[in-house]
């Protein structure tokens, strides 16, 4: 049996052998075959009837071709699972061998035909000289060079024997025992294969024999074993990091305590950088220490981790280098502590003593046993001693001449047994100083040892009762300064008695300081009076302040004044009590010019209401011509019964762009109007910036293809993307800045949007590549009817965008500007303030409205062939907007359209014959349409009827006046087609939905 497994060790081992060899041969192969085809050539050439046999050299090259391949896939078995076995291999490698042999074979047989008789024996030299050239490279294969040589040979052993005879026989004989003898040296070489492959054998059995011995380190490799698990253990207990490096700075492991002080797991520290966790100095000093660790050098050094989290610990690394057995470097390790509590508590302990000395005032700390525990920089400056004599010595020796030991004494036992303050004040003469008063507060404090202390804090008080004196010596002359006070001063006790009254007031009430001192407010004034007064000192107690107007009308002279009172809180000096001073200014000229501001605000509130009433009125009569003017200019436009010629059409179109321009220029003005009259109301909620701005590039990119203007896409890296605004408003002054940007830059120019957190906000940027503007003309553009150059130009407007842009932006709580260099380009900005999710908010009755509208007109068809044609009543008091309306509803199939110029006559009509659909102007003279729909609603047979409202009167309030009132919807004028239409079909729509519920 064991024999029977060396044996097929050996022959695995001569196939591998043999796979090898082949695969090496490769080179030579082509290299040979090479040569071979330019001797054929040579022995061919010099005749066109002698042709190159391209059938044998084809098919050569094919068997090379299929060499190489099979030699790459052996260079990629070990590559794949599953692969074939090395004799399957074998196999191939030997039968691409004889395909390139049968190719010779192909080759040969055509020399033997096409050579010249003369050039016979330079075939079979050449023939005999391929096969000893491949017995040669495949010495290592007996039966693959024996099958080459014996297809190379076949067409020479066939042109020895032609008809009997023999041809060229001697070279054929010294080829062939050429080839013999090659024969015998290729059996040679593979036996020397066998013996190498025997050596190799006995030399993995050495080695299978040495394997033998790992059962001694067996009992070697548990106790490391155990020694690793209690190095685990200790990892993964101890409060300290530690972090293995390889020496190419990879982390290799680390343990959770490293973990938990980089605030990173793990998973992600293994494999990477250690200098991947720092930044700045902290990555200096590792990159130097690792360099040290490489060099040998052990040592702990001090650095600051900044974690993921922005945190900062402050830690102390022990590394120490890792050697292998030759002593190459292999890493290192490091014992990471964790010293942040300790540097913070260094850190405070250096701020309080900072604090503590850089008081003005002497700080001592002194226990029960009267020893100085502590002296600030301040108490060694007064007292001339340096800190090192001081502390640990009793504080009874050490008083400044002058100070009473026994009274300081006694106010420290004092602050020990009550555990409360005391203060004291003495005359001290400090060392090289004059006669000082301090006056020292004594707090009671317990020792970090459990003992008792006391802080003293002394302060040099000469100056305060320096100034005392100064003002008790001067009491008069402050008196006689406050009398001659151009205000009025009152003083009164707790109880609201008169202490003090300077002669200004004493004046004004014309009276005497001898008839008010002493006496109560109850008494002088009345209780009421006294009431108000005790109520406004309560309130300055409290630690309001007070400041009220009241009018004094007891007078002399009969005038009557007004005062402006602040009452503030004292503390008698003598007693402690609270005493109250008043502080009175004649404000009687400020009370009359108050009243006149009163008269003028109310002037101006009547003013605004008048302006309001004006811009209504603005609005009917400068859209109601429009109405007519936009409105046949579609129909005409649009009437395929009676087209218009080219030219007609074109300038039809250009009346249209005018009015649409005109248009927008009223409703510019008349939004303008409306915010500086305080009109405007809008409906904060949290806008998509990405999904609004995505909508407004979209609404302008035809604008932008028709200058061309290059609208690049958006970009943002910033998280914020909601802001806090009206939609409908911050889209109007979006589309008005990108507008902008497109018509006022250069053709092939660029604009790009972009936005970005500001603090609490969210800065949105519109960028061009135009002309750019002058710093003295950034601040007009905002300007109303402020062009610039632009209005020299072919771009269209009045100025009122960017003027109507920024209240709007102001309304919505934000600020708008421009930043610009001229040929430079321009950025306007606007900052709107930011939210960090979407608030939705519920739409307004009107949005509502109108989306139900737009709703039911999708659900409706456009067709009215399958139904009855729904009658609609219109009431319009102008002949040509009726006109116009009964044009428009002719275009719409489904609608039998009934048009009256008097609302008496509309609703005598109603009642006749009532419709589907109201369509009713509010503003008609007699009767106006809120009358009409009243009537209608009180008939019980037309309140169910549809009615929409049509006016000229686009301001909002306006629109929800109407709804409110009762109307279904509201439809402001100039009026378009596709509008109407959708109005009417909605309206419609919902009447025939609710009348098949009834």
């Amino acid at each position: 049996m064991l024999m029977a497994r060396d044996d097929a060790a050996m022959s695995r081992e001569l196939v591998l052998a043999r796979l090898r060899s082949h695969r090496a041969a490769l080179p030579t192969a082509w290299l040979s075959s090479g040569l071979a085809l330019v001797a054929v050539a040579l022995i061919l050439r010099g005749g066109a009837d002698r042709p190159l046999p391209w059938l044998g050299i084809s098919g050569l090259v094919l068997a090379l071709l299929l060499r190489m391949g099979a030699a790459w896939a052996y260079d990629r078995r070990d590559a794949r699972e599953g692969g074939a076995t090395p004799e399957a291999w074998l196999l191939r490698f030997r039968g691409v061998h004889a395909a390139q042999g049968l190719a010779w074979m192909l080759i040969a047989l055509q020399l033997t035909v096409l050579a010249a008789p003369a050039n016979h024996t330079l075939v079979v030299f050449a023939l005999t000289a391929l096969v000893v050239c491949a017995l040669v490279s495949a010495a290592f294969d007996w039966l693959s060079a024996v099958t080459f040589s014996g297809l190379t040979f076949v067409p020479l052993l066939l042109s020895v024997v032609q008809a009997g005879k023999l041809r060229l026989g001697p070279e054929m004989v010294v080829a062939l025992s050429f080839i013999a003898v090659m024969l015998l040296a290729l059996r040679r070489s593979e036996l020397s294969l066998r013996q190498a492959v025997l050596q190799q054998l006995a030399v993995r059995a050495s080695a299978a024999a040495a394997r033998g011995l790992a059962a001694e380190a067996e009992s070697a490799r548990r106790e490391l074993a155990v020694q690793n698990h209690r190095m685990t253990q200790l990892l993964a207990t101890t409060r300290q990091g530690c972090w293995f490096i390889d020496g190419a700075g990879i982390t290799t492991d680390v343990n959770d305590a490293m973990c938990e002080l980089l605030a990173r797991p793990r998973e992600w520290l293994v494999g990477r950088r250690a200098w991947d966790c720092f930044s700045g100095e902290a990555l200096a000093t590792l990159q130097r220490e690792m360099l040290a660790r490489r060099e040998g050098r052990v040592g702990a050094y001090a650095i600051t981790i900044t974690r993921s989290d922005s945190s900062q610990r402050h830690c102390r690394n022990n590394a120490s280098p890792l050697f292998d057995a030759q002593g190459g470097f292999m890493g290192s390790v490091g014992l990471w502590t964790d010293l942040t509590d300790m540097v913070e508590a260094n850190r405070d302990l250096q701020i309080h003593a900072w604090a503590i000395n850089s008081i003005t005032d002497a700080v001592s700390v002194i226990g029960e046993d009267t020893v100085y525990r502590m002296v600030n920089d301040a108490w060694c400056r007064g007292t001339g001693m340096p800190r090192e004599q001081v502390v640990g010595r009793n504080a009874l020796k050490l008083m400044p001449p002058g100070a009473s030991t026994d009274e300081r004494l006694a106010a420290l036992r004092a602050c020990l047994a009550s555990n409360e303050v005391q203060v004291l004040r003495a005359a001290v003469e400090w060392p090289g100083q004059e006669h000082r008063t301090v006056q020292t507060h004594l707090y009671p404090y317990d020792g970090q040892d459990g003992s008792r202390c006391v802080v003293m804090v002394t302060r040099d008080v000469t100056a305060e009762e320096q100034v005392l004196r100064a003002l008790q010596a001067s009491e008069a002359e402050q008196r006689a300064l406050l009398d001659a006070f151009p205000g009025y001063i009152v003083r009164l006790d707790s109880d609201l008695v008169y202490r003090y009254v300077n002669q200004k007031m004493v004046d004004l009430l014309g009276t005497s300081r001898e008839a008010m001192v002493g006496r109560s407010v109850g008494e002088l004034f009345g209780a009421e009076r006294e009431a108000l007064i005790r109520d406004e000192c309560q309130r300055a107690l409290a630690g309001e302040v007070v400041v009220t107007d009241r009018r004094i009308a007891q007078r002399p002279d009969g005038h009557e004044v007004w005062v402006q009172i602040t009452t503030a809180v004292g503390q008698d000096p003598r007693t402690g009590e609270p005493q109250f001073y008043a502080f009175c200014a004649d404000v009687t000229g400020l009370h009359r010019a108050q009243l006149a501001t009163d008269d003028a605000r109310a002037e101006a509130e009547r003013a605004n209401h008048a302006k309001s009433q004006f811009l209504s009125q603005m609005s009917h009569e400068l859209r109601t011509p429009m109405n007519a003017i936009l409105g046949f200019a579609e129909l005409l436009d649009t009437d395929a019964q009676r087209p218009l010629a080219d030219s007609q059409r074109s300038q039809l179109r250009e009346i249209r762009r005018g009015g649409e321009h005109l248009l927008g220029l009223i409703n510019e003005v008349l939004e303008l109007g409306r915010i500086e009259a305080g009109h405007l109301v809008v409906q904060a909620m949290a806008v998509d910036l990405r999904e609004l701005l995505t909508e407004c590039l979209n609404l302008l990119q035809p604008l932008a293809g028709a200058r061309p203007v290059l609208l690049l896409p958006l970009r943002s890296d910033a998280a914020a993307s909601h802001v806090r605004a009206d939609p409908l408003r911050l889209k109007q002054v979006l589309l008005n800045l990108l507008g902008n940007a497109i018509k006022y830059n250069h053709p092939g120019g660029e604009v790009e949007v972009f936005w970005a957190p500001q603090g609490p906000h969210v800065q949105i940027n519109v960028r061009d590549s135009g002309p750019g503007l002058e710093l003295a003309d950034q601040a007009r553009v905002f300007e109303p009817f402020e062009r610039l150059a632009a209005g020299r130009g072919d771009v269209e407007g009045a100025g009122m965008g960017l003027a109507l842009s920024r209240r709007l932006v102001q309304a919505m709580g934000g600020e708008i500007g421009v930043d610009s260099q001229p040929a430079q380009g321009s950025t306007f900005w606007l900052r709107l303030p930011s939210t960090i999710a979407p608030e939705p908010l519920a739409a307004s009755r009107v949005d509502a409205r109108h989306a139900s509208f737009t709703h039911a007109a999708d659900a409706v068809p456009h067709s009215g062939a399958q139904r009855p044609a729904a009658r609609v009543l219109y009431i319009e008091d102008n002949p040509v907007n009726l006109v116009l309306m009964e044009a428009m509803l002719e275009r719409l199939p489904e609608v039998d359209a009934r048009c009256v110029i008097s609302p008496f006559e509309g609703l005598a009509l109603a009642a006749a014959e009532p419709p589907d659909l109201v369509l009713l102007d509010l503003q008609m003279p007699l009767m106006d349409g809120f009358e009409v729909l009243r009537r209608l609603r009180a008939e019980p047979a037309l309140c169910h009827i549809p009615v929409l409202a049509v006016s000229a009167n686009a301001l909002p309030g306006d629109i929800e006046a109407a709804l409110a009132a009762g109307f279904n919807g509201y439809l402001s004028k100039p009026l378009q087609l596709d509008s109407l239409a959708a109005a009417v079909r909605g309206a419609l729509s919902g009447r025939s939905a609710a009348s098949g519920r009834r």
